[in-house]
This record gives C-alpha cells, sequence and structure tokens, in this order.
C-alpha cells in the first residue's frame, strides 16, 4: 500500500512541481517537505505542526485536504513512525535572515522621518 509520503511525491512529480516550489509557495522549509514525503515525522516539530504542513502542502499541489488529513492520520494508527510533541528548537530560527522588505520600508520610513524634521525646523 502507498503510504502518504509517496503519496505526495507522486503526486506533486505527476503536476511537474518541484520541491523549491512547493516550500516558496507555503514558506515550508525544503528539509521538513523531503521528511514528509519520506513519511519521516519523527524529524518534524509537532503533529500540530506537521497538520499545518499537510495542509499548505495539498492546497498548493491541488490535493484534497481532508484526504490527505486522513490519511495521515490513518498512516499514524497504523503505527507508522510517530511524529515528535517536541516544540520547534529555537536554534532552527537563529539563522533566518530579516524579511528585506520590512527592513527597506523601516529605513525609508525612518529617512523621510528625518527628512520632515529638517524642513520642518528651517
Amino acid at each position: 500500500m502507498e503510504t502518504l509520503g509517496q503519496y505526495l511525491k507522486r503526486e506533486r512529480e505527476f503536476r511537474k512541481i518541484t520541491p523549491q516550489e512547493v516550500a516558496t509557495a507555503t514558506r515550508i522549509k525544503v528539509g521538513y517537505l523531503e521528511a514528509l514525503e519520506a513519511d519521516r515525522f519523527a524529524e518534524l516539530p509537532g503533529s500540530v505542526f506537521i497538520k499545518g504542513f499537510l495542509r499548505s502542502y495539498a492546497c498548493f499541489v491541488g490535493l484534497n485536504v481532508d484526504e490527505v488529513l486522513l490519511r495521515y492520520e490513518d498512516q499514524l494508527q497504523h503505527g507508522e513512525e510517530q511524529p515528535s510533541d517536541r516544540p520547534p528548537s529555537y536554534k532552527k530560527f537563529a539563522g533566518l535572515k530579516p524579511r528585506r522588505k520590512a527592513l527597506a520600508i523601516t529605513v525609508i520610513l525612518f529617512l523621510l522621518l528625518l527628512v520632515a524634521i529638517y524642513v520642518a525646523s528651517r
């Protein structure tokens, strides 16, 4: 019988969607997507996160979300690898770059504020 991960990978490849495209659209790290498609749930942050990842993945790829979640629950009930219920480690997020767009907007607003103060003081 086909596992959830095999199903996800087969459907993604059938639609000619790369893992990077899924990662970009869903903001799920490629490593997490690879773990989902390999049924390595213990490598993921926890079942709540896994369900969120599965919802996002299914929506983007064009799969029935309820069917995907049912397959996940069914696979867990049949003793497949259990997800870790530990919260995600903050070390995983330490290397993330700041959002450049937000930073650029902040800098522009700061410069506009300086110009407004300069003009008002003249």
